[in-house]
């Protein structure tokens, strides 16, 4: 079946054209609502794989949706937050602002793998099932928590005039 290995790239790109969106959505309504909606679409995704996939899963019916919400999801959030990242900072402070945002990034896609293989442990084949679900019940819970934090500890600017 090669058609899912062609099309398993496509959230990537869902991504890929979500990000530009996110910086014109942020401009009009803000950073607050764009970054919670993209880590809410991701949760949900997540959500999904643990409720809609079973021993066989049908690609199209089942993964492609869930992939598509996640790619939603981060080309909102990641680019909505290294927008705000940016426009905090002072131009004099912009390239060594940026790269330590960069670096935190980097830091969360360590400790996300870290943590999908913790909680994965390891798995046989009467178990991987519930394994994987538990998984992305973790990776659904993550982002709503991370939008509760960002609702919680960041206030924007009240619009000028």
């Amino acid at each position: 079946m090669a058609a899912p290995a062609v099309l398993a790239d496509r959230p990537p790109l869902v991504t890929a054209l979500v990000a530009p969106l996110a910086g014109r959505l942020a401009e009009r309504f803000g950073y607050r609502p764009v970054f919670v909606t993209g880590a809410l679409f991701y949760a949900a995704g997540a959500a999904a794989l643990a409720l809609r996939t079973g021993a066989s899963p049908h690609w199209a019916a089942h993964w492609l949706p869930t992939l598509v919400l996640n790619g939603i999801g981060v080309g909102l959030a990641l680019s909505t937050l290294n927008s705000a990242a940016a426009k905090a900072l002072p131009p004099e402070r912009f390239g060594v602002g940026t790269a330590i945002n960069n670096s935190f990034r980097q830091l969360g896609a360590l400790l996300g793998v870290s943590l999908f293989v913790a909680v994965m442990g390891t798995p046989t084949s009467a178990t991987i099932l519930g394994d994987y679900h538990r998984v992305w019940w973790v990776l659904a819970v993550i982002p709503v928590i991370s939008a509760g934090t960002y609702l919680a500890t960041h206030r924007e600017p009240e619009a000028a005039g």
